[in-house]
C-alpha cells in the first residue's frame, strides 16, 4: 500500500512498488500480505485458511478506503468469503501477530532504518486531514 505526497493512494504488488519508488513521491508505504488484489482473492495467506482468529484488513471498494474487522473469531476462509461477498477490490492484511517484533522505514536521505525489538512501529495506519 502506497500513500503519495499528493494524497492519492494505491494498493500494489512488489513489482508495482519497485516502479513506484522510482517516482520519488511516496509519503508512506505499508507492506503486508494482500489477501484480495484487483478483485481476486490471493492464495498466499498469512495463516492457513482454517486458522481461527479475529481479522483486520485495509480495504478498497469503489475508490473508498476503509478498515474491515471481524467481530468474532472465525476461520480465515470465512473472513475472505465475506470480503468477496462485499466485492472489495483490494484488501491488505493488517494483523502482524505476536511473532513480528520489528519495523523498518526509509529515511529522507534514502537510507533504511530497521528497529528490533519493536519500539516505534505499529500495524495501524493513521490518516490525518
Amino acid at each position: 500500500f502506497i500513500y503519495h505526497t499528493d494524497g492519492s493512494w494505491k494498493f500494489c504488488n512488489n513489482d508495482e512498488y519497485a516502479t513506484a519508488l522510482q517516482a520519488n513521491n511516496i509519503a508512506c508505504a505499508y507492506g503486508q500480505c494482500l489477501v484480495v488484489y484487483k478483485g481476486q482473492t490471493q492464495e498466499k495467506y498469512p495463516k492457513g485458511p482454517e486458522h481461527i482468529a479475529y481479522y483486520r484488513v485495509l480495504c478498497e471498494k469503489d475508490a473508498t478506503l476503509f478498515f474491515f474487522e471481524s467481530t468474532v473469531a472465525m476461520p480465515l476462509w470465512r473472513f475472505l468469503l465475506e470480503l468477496e461477498q462485499m466485492h472489495v477490490s483490494n484488501a491488505l492484511y493488517m494483523e502482524m501477530g505476536k511473532d513480528w517484533d520489528y519495523t523498518w522505514w526509509r529515511n529522507a536521505n534514502g537510507s533504511t532504518t530497521v528497529q528490533h525489538p519493536l519500539v516505534n512501529g505499529s500495524n495501524w495506519l493513521i490518516f490525518k486531514k
